[in-house]
């Protein structure tokens, strides 16, 4: 604060002063005079009339042109001074002259603020009618009212209050204006805001109420208004204190009296347990409190969290008044805490004599052990209290009482270096010869803590100076190692302490002294101790003096130990040399004298094989590196390698010292050298991104074209790792070919800087017109690009090379938007598509970009691609549409956005491979809005997968429970209706819930459910009828959304067991979770891969691709199929029971050709269709499935009751053999299995080659019979047998040859003359003699 004199000051300023209007009005008028004139703190003339309150002067200074916003050094207005002294009429004035009434000063305060402050009524009245906010804050966060209420400013309050201010505005700490008015003992402000609806509890940052703070205050009358308006007396702060707690600290006995008649509770406790009593017991000022709380009858001897009493509360701060007065009334002397102290402990502890001495006259035990085992004596002598170890010894007590770890009092007087209480404890007799728990003497303790006085007392009295504690240390190892004085050890030398002596790891004191770093007692101890010491001998350690000498790096200490060694060449058992240790440590003057004294540079050590030059390297010692390698004993040892094959050139790049990589280099260290890895120093440089290094490495001809184990070069690597100054030099470097040179991998620099997404590295090595063309590896760098989700890389690419880069392909035949799909990056996928990408391409799996994002769960992505008219129904190669991958991933969010988008109907059904449609995925991972979805689409609730389960039982958390479920609806009651119970018990008909150890593929399905009207009725007693023609359209199942359906979560547990029961681990993983082909993440192929491509790998993998999708159109594109319950229903058999038999008749060669074509042409009316077409494939199919078992053509033998596989006379199916004689039949067991065994299948034979057979007796040992355990069924594979008579149980089922060519050249003859067709006829049956091996 700087304080002017006015005589000094212009005379405006002195007319405004002295309050002279004319003097002030001609000083404006004349010239040399100026209205914006300012002070050394930036104040005006302005701001001197508004302090003063001369409205006249500051309008004459107004009109001349002073400015009415001039801030001074802290802010301040005009407008801010005439607030704060009440001026309204300069105020009036101010404000004409367009004042900023929202000004802040550096406090944040407006004019509105002071106003307040400063009790200005008529200055507030008037800002109020100007101020958009009256509940602007300032920097602390308070209000006008806030300030009002602190100053108590009772009307200006009420007035601001009136005009619409927070009544219970807060500050930054949560402060109320009834807190501030409080704090001050403002009475009648605090009335005014009671009044008006503030809030008496309210809380500040520390849980303060007002009651709290008229409490800590003493605030009598306060409290009182407070309590009558309702306050809670007991409410608790941030530390559990009530209001009590804090006028007890306090010491406010009025204030206590007031909360005790307000309803206080005086045995309230805070967060540490503690209750007012313990409060006054141990506050400065709380003798009154605390004989009005015993008035009270309060718990005199209650324990807080920690077990104190009140009385535990005394000792601790020595209050003897208040002590006394507890144990007149009662308090317990030796009431321990949780640490086991009494009162006394705690008393001795803090060396309250007088308190101690009345707590002993009352009774207290100073013999009881309390913390550690420790008595009241050891406490004081701990502490160094002489008086009140005198009053213990005064009661008797032992004086070598041991506590848990065997130390007696002499022990803590010596630990202490309390020499009154030691040579008091001696002289009443203690023995100072006891050891503790360590084996260690009271000497041990005052030689360990440089306690010269203590030393010199134990040691006059005769305590053993050479005594080993139990890690074999005497006093003088101790006094060596901690006594930085060397007083102790200098008396311990003088009294004869043994120098030979040493500890349990060989080690003298001279070891401890240098190694603490102990210069005094080293120059004691050097010249004593013996030569053995110096030197490794049997029993001696592996560190020498000369070592820990070195280590530490003390010139005197090094040069004294130097003096005993003829060669400072010594080696630990690790190898490590002295001058090892000093180059680490990077102590220079200590490798001066090392070398002085013929150390040798090139030695390493036996675990890194590291010399000295490698250490110095290594820690940056950029001096300690050039002194070694100016005086190494050869130019070699600047390019030793240690045992990663590094140099120390790399270690210091590696550190990115670069004034030890200019030693190294000035000194002709090679720069080319390469580590294990193929790594050299400039590989190091460019990963770190150390520019100055690189370019100071290819001065010093770092070669470039290196290559590392992996075909790298350092090219690559700057590009990897983004380094663009490096990428910039190193290119500058290289020729063209070099650059476009691949690594191991068969990735170029390119690659690697789109995989990392750094554009500013692609910017450049495209400026360089290097790239002519996108070589390297298929994963190309658009892919890249895509993967690392840099649009900008990209964007590059694409104007570098065109936009027909957005159609290239990887070795997975996945595009760039592939790639943006499955990382979900919308924005590369945005750009690629803008430049002509396909969104309907596929992969080599099938999957297209959507179906990738849906897979992955790419919301984004897959919005975006939506926008492109995708097709919703493509399916990859395994029938999985994008829905059926959102839904197995539990993608919701993607399968929502897909039904949302969904304007196909058949969508919502389609099957996969597996035969499950969405609805079953969602269903089985317990999605519980896309199934609720799915069902308001027309999802088949009926559709049977492979394993003949309909959604609903997927849902079931295991087989058996599915079972149950099953089981349950087939016995449904009629109460929904009979067609509607029928139509229940249409999701469990299927023979493999019934038959679980049989699991077969579904022969039929229903498409949805068709209803007129919802089942559910309130009366239950509406039917809903099925509609019997299978071709009048039916209309779906309307399901009420207002329903809750209350589904739980479970885990999809297998149904297929082993015959022990147990669920084969493979299936427990995969069953339900996922689809038919493996998942293949996506990244840059190894090189090793790359072989994938040629030609006759790709040929097999399309064959068995074509195959796939042969398959797949022919399970997807069928039409609705009847169940063989509507056999039953119509007591007649449906067109596909009619087909099958008729097919079994023709192939078992129980009807003719003709009679087959005959019925073809019956059902097909003369026109061949593709729904026709598609009719008898899927029956083919099912029949193959059910006679055959496996498309592979292998005989599967189901574990059924006497299955036949062929009978006597010849025919292949004997269930339609027309001999009525069935003993030629015979029957015979194989593991379990009965079988029904033709002996005789010469007829059977001649149809197709000898490629699998039943072989259940089988005697070739060419033929293997593998049981499947999880299936309970026998496969016999690869049987190379040619002869029946080695096999003669062979049984070749003709229908195995059944494929969809022959099926389609039968549909071709029912439509057409035969005649005609002769020719096709015998080329398809060349190899076969009769009608009968037509198939």
């Amino acid at each position: 604060m700087v304080i002017l004199q006015l005589e000094e000051q212009p005379l405006i300023i002195q007319a405004i002063f002295a309050g002279a209007v004319d003097e002030a009005q001609d000083l404006m008028t004349h010239p040399d005079y100026y209205a914006n004139c300012t002070d050394c703190e930036k104040r005006t003339p302005l701001h001197a009339a508004a302090f003063k309150g001369e409205a006249q002067i500051a309008n004459i200074l107004l009109e001349n042109g002073a400015r009415v916003n001039a801030k001074d050094s802290k802010w301040i207005t005009p407008l801010h001074r005439a607030c704060a002294v009440n001026s309204d009429e300069t105020v009036d004035i101010l404000i004409k002259y367009q004042a900023d009434v929202c000004a802040r000063d550096r406090l944040w305060q407006t004019p509105l603020h002071i106003a307040a402050a400063h009790d200005a009524y008529n200055c507030v009245e008037k800002l109020l009618n100007i101020v958009p906010n009256p509940d602007v804050t300032d920097r602390s966060g308070r209000t006008a009212l806030h300030h009002a209420s602190y100053n108590g400013n009772t009307f200006v309050a009420e007035l601001l209050i009136n005009r619409g201010c927070i009544v219970n505005a807060c500050d930054k700490k949560d402060y109320r204006p009834l807190h501030c008015a409080v704090q001050m003992g403002h009475i009648d402000t605090i009335e005014v805001l009671l009044r008006y609806g503030a809030d008496i509890n309210a809380k500040d940052r520390n849980q303060y109420t007002p009651l709290h703070v008229a409490a800590a205050n003493g605030y009598e009358a306060v409290t009182r208004l407070l309590l009558s308006s309702g306050a809670e007396v007991n409410a608790q702060n941030a530390f559990g204190n009530t209001a009590l707690h804090v006028a007890c600290l306090n010491g406010h006995l009025i204030c206590c009296d007031e909360l005790a008649l307000g309803g206080a509770d005086v045995e309230s406790l805070n967060f540490r347990g503690q209750t007012p009593l313990h409060v006054a017991a141990s506050s400065t000022h709380g003798v009154d409190c605390l004989t009005f709380l015993l008035a009270k009858g309060v718990d005199i001897n209650k324990c807080s969290a920690d077990g104190r009493t009140p009385l535990h509360m005394t000792a601790i701060h020595g209050r003897f008044t208040r002590s006394k007065t507890l144990i007149d009334r009662g308090a317990y002397i030796d009431c321990a805490d949780k640490n086991g102290s009494t009162p006394l402990h705690i008393a001795a502890q803090y060396g309250h004599d007088i308190l101690s001495n009345t707590l002993l006259s009352v009774g207290a035990s100073p013999t009881k052990k309390g913390y550690e085992g420790r008595t009241p004596l050891h406490m004081c002598c701990l502490s160094g209290y002489v008086e009140c170890c005198r009053k213990f010894l005064q009661t008797g007590v032992d004086l070598n009482e041991k506590d848990d770890s065997g130390r007696t009092p002499s022990h803590c007087a010596a630990y202490k270096g309390s020499i009154e209480c030691l040579d008091l404890l001696t002289s009443n007799g203690a023995d100072f010869k006891l050891k503790d728990n360590f084996d260690r003497l009271p000497l041990h303790y005052a030689a360990a803590q440089g306690h010269f006085q203590c030393v010199f007392t134990l040691v006059g009295i005769g305590s053993p100076i050479n005594d080993r504690d139990i890690e074999g240390c005497t006093p003088l190892h101790l006094a060596a190692a901690y006594d930085h004085q060397a007083k102790c050890v200098e008396y311990l030398l003088s009294h004869k302490a043994d120098t030979k002596i040493t500890d349990n790891k060989g080690f003298s004191a001279l070891h401890y002294a240098i190694a603490c770093g102990n210069i005094e007692a080293v120059k004691l101890l050097i010249d004593i101790v013996e030569d053995t010491v110096f030197h490794k001998g049997d029993g001696s350690p592996d560190v020498t003096p000369l070592h820990l000498a070195a280590k530490l790096g003390n010139v005197e200490v090094l040069k004294s130990v130097l003096t005993k060694y003829n060669d400072v060449n010594i080696q630990t058992n690790q190898g490590i040399t002295p001058l090892i240790l000093v180059a680490r440590e990077g102590h220079i003057q200590s490798i001066h004298f090392l070398l002085r004294f013929g150390a040798k540079v090139s030695l390493s050590d036996n675990i890194n094989l590291m010399t000295a030059v490698h250490y110095s390297a290594k820690n940056g010692h950029s001096l300690c590196l050039t002194l070694l390698l100016q005086n190494s004993e050869s130019q070699e040892v600047v390019n030793m390698l240690d045992r990663q094959q590094r140099t120390a050139l790399m270690l210091a790049v590696s550190g990115n010292h670069i004034e030890c990589v200019q030693a190294l280099l000035k000194c002709g260290a090679d720069p080319n050298i390469v580590d294990k890895d193929e790594h050299s120093c400039l590989f190091r440089a460019v990963v770190n991104g150390q520019h100055d290094v690189v370019q100071l490495l290819l001065v010093n001809k770092a070669e470039v074209k290196t290559r590392d184990v992996n075909g790298k070069t350092v090219l690559h690597l700057a590009a990897a790792c983004g380094h663009l100054k490096c990428l910039q030099l190193i290119t500058d470097y290289m020729e063209e070919g070099d650059i476009l040179s691949r690594d191991n991998q068969d990735c170029t620099v390119l690659h690697w800087a789109c995989y990392h997404g750094h554009m500013n590295c692609v910017e450049h090595l495209l400026s360089k017109n290097v790239f002519k063309e996108l070589i390297g590896n298929c994963y190309s760098p658009v892919h890249c690009a895509s993967f690392s989700g840099s649009e900008m890389c990209l964007e590059q690419l694409i104007n570098y090379f065109g936009k027909e880069v957005v159609h290239l392909r990887d070795e997975k035949q996945r595009t760039p938007l592939h790639i943006a799909a499955v990382h979900g990056h919308t924005e590369c996928a945005k750009l690629l598509l803008s430049n002509g990408a396909q969104s309907q391409v596929v992969d080599e799996e099938g999957r297209t970009p959507f179906i990738v994002a849906a897979q992955y769960g790419q919301s984004n992505v897959a919005e975006l691609l939506l926008t492109h008219n995708i097709d919703l129904m493509a399916c990859d190669g395994c029938g999985n549409t994008a829905l059926h991958w959102a839904c197995l991933k539990r993608h919701y969010h993607t399968a929502l956005l897909i039904l949302e988008h969904c304007l196909n109907p058949d969508m919502v059904n389609v099957p996969n491979s597996d035969r499950k449609t969405p609805l079953h995925l969602a269903a089985t991972n317990g999605l519980v809005d896309v199934t609720r979805e799915l069902l308001k689409k027309g999802a088949n609730v009926l559709a049977i997968d492979n394993d003949g389960l309909t959604p609903a039982l997927c849902c079931a958390s295991n087989f058996n429970v599915a079972q149950c479920l099953a089981l349950i609806l087939r016995t449904l009651p009629d109460f929904l209706g009979k067609e509607s119970t029928q139509a229940a018990k249409n999701l469990c008909s299927q023979p493999s819930l019934l038959f679980p150890r049989f699991p077969n593929s579904a022969n039929s399905q229903i498409n949805k459910i068709q209803t007129e009207k919802p089942i559910l009725s309130k009366n239950r007693s509406k039917k809903s009828q099925f509609l019997s023609n299978p071709n009048t359209t039916k209309p779906d199942l309307k399901i009420d959304s207002s329903l809750d359906f209350f589904i739980k979560e479970v885990d999809n547990t297998h149904r297929n067991k082993d015959k022990d029961g147990i669920i084969p681990k493979i299936l427990l993983e995969k069953r339900g979770k996922e689809l038919h082909r493996s998942e293949n993440d996506i990244s840059i192929p190894n090189s090793m891969d790359l072989n994938i491509h040629n030609s006759e790998k790709m040929k097999k993998q399309n064959s068995a691709k074509n195959d796939l999708d042969v398959e797949v159109k022919a399970e997807n594109k069928t039409i609705a199929r009847l169940s063989c319950k509507k056999c039953d229903l119509t007591s007649s058999k449906c067109l596909d029971c009619q087909m099958q038999d008729v097919l079994k008749k023709h192939v078992t060669g129980n009807s003719s050709n003709k009679e087959f074509f005959d019925f073809v042409q019956n059902i097909t009316g003369g026109s061949l269709n593709v729904s026709i077409k598609n009719r008898f494939t899927r029956v083919m199919n099912m029949f193959k499935k059910k006679y055959v078992g496996s498309p592979e053509g292998k005989m599967v033998v189901s574990k059924k009751p006497a299955i036949n596989v062929g009978c006597s006379h010849g025919n292949i199916a004997p269930n339609f053999c027309t001999d009525k004689n069935k003993k030629s039949h015979k029957t015979k067991e194989k593991n379990g299995v009965k079988l029904k065994i033709n002996k005789s299948l010469e007829e059977s034979s001649k149809l197709v080659e000898n490629k699998a057979c039943s072989r259940v007796n089988c005697v070739s040992k060419l033929c293997d019979i593998d049981v499947d355990k999880s299936e309970d069924r026998i496969i016999a594979n690869n049987c190379e047998t040619k002869s029946l008579d080695v096999c003669d149980k062979n049984y070749i089922d003709p229908i195995s040859v059944l494929d969809t060519s022959t099926m389609e050249l039968a549909l071709k003859l029912s439509m057409s003359n035969i005649s005609n067709l002769n020719n096709e006829s015998k080329n398809f049956g060349s190899n076969h003699s009769s009608d009968n091996e037509f198939y």
